[in-house]
């Protein structure tokens, strides 16, 4: 399913080059902020839940400890650099990680990204996703941005509830990604 927020088309004129910043953002009950060397365990096994593996590609398998290391210090503040956000969903009474939430493939002339996330167990069933996501949505479109994409599994049931609850439509079915260069299909 592909869904795109409520404020999508509406005539609003996107900011170009909107650049997110690691500042924190505390809203609906958690707590957006940059990763942390001291979250290097909950993101491991976040990362290595069999739930997180099912529905977000691209992760490795086993994911290591190293594997979270590399994120914490690369991934996420790549994310930034590139125009996107990659921020830990924290407790706001621990501060202990629960998740993460990000925007990704961000097109500036468009004011446009794709939302993502992931929660661990332990946070799974108190609404930590759906806060997560409006938080990050509510602080992109004050942003500029003036589209937000969600995309889920057809399978992934519990997702597509998040996006419907944070504001998300249905517009459809994506087709499958193909890594630059693979092969279209057909003789």
């Amino acid at each position: 399913m592909s869904a795109a927020q409520r404020r999508a088309g509406m005539g609003e004129q996107p900011r170009a080059n909107h650049q997110y910043s690691e500042q924190r953002i505390e809203a609906y009950g958690v707590r957006l902020r940059p990763f942390r060397l001291d979250d290097v365990e909950d993101v491991a096994a976040g990362c290595a839940d069999p739930l997180t593996q099912r529905f977000l590609d691209g992760l490795p398998d086993p994911y290591t400890e190293a594997d979270a290391r590399w994120w914490i210090t690369q991934g996420a503040p790549a994310a930034f650099a590139s125009g996107g956000a990659a921020y830990a969903v924290a407790d706001p009474t621990t501060d202990r990680l629960l998740g993460t939430v990000g925007l990704s493939n961000p097109v500036p002339q468009r004011g446009q990204a794709e939302i993502g996330y992931w929660v661990a167990p332990w946070a799974r069933g108190r609404g930590v996703t759906t806060a997560a996501t409006r938080a990050l949505s509510e602080h992109a479109f004050a942003g500029g941005t003036a589209r937000l994409e969600l995309l889920t599994r057809p399978e992934n049931a519990i997702s597509q509830r998040v996006a419907l609850a944070v504001g998300f439509r249905p517009e459809g079915y994506a087709a499958p990604r193909r890594p630059p260069g693979a092969a279209t299909g057909g003789t």
